[in-house]
């Protein structure tokens, strides 16, 4: 689970996208971020092309596609550091003291 503030106003817009239903100044967001940590079934492996660049996302998606069930583990935000991003990385190394 990850808590993020956005930047910018939030706006709600009526369905044909025209009307201001509502706006929120800076809101907090919550959401499931993906980890980037995977088991996946032998079966599943099989549905990768070879030689082809096939990122996880592509799997699960045809995999659902597929009907498969795929589960989930949700960590607290608190217990895990995101090192994708160079400032992240940084910010993860000075706070596990890593050199």
């Amino acid at each position: 689970k990850k808590k993020q503030k956005l930047s910018y106003g939030s706006c709600v817009l009526s369905k044909n996208k025209k009307e201001l239903i509502s706006i929120k100044e800076k809101p907090n967001i919550s959401y499931v971020a993906n980890t980037g940590f995977f088991f996946i079934k032998k079966e599943f492996a099989k549905l990768i092309p070879k030689n082809n660049y096939f990122d996880a996302t592509s799997l699960f998606e045809k995999c659902l596609k597929k009907g498969e069930k795929i589960g989930t583990y949700t960590l607290n935000e608190n217990n895990w550091l995101d090192v994708g991003q160079w400032k992240e990385y940084l910010h993860a190394s000075e706070k596990l003291k890593i050199r």
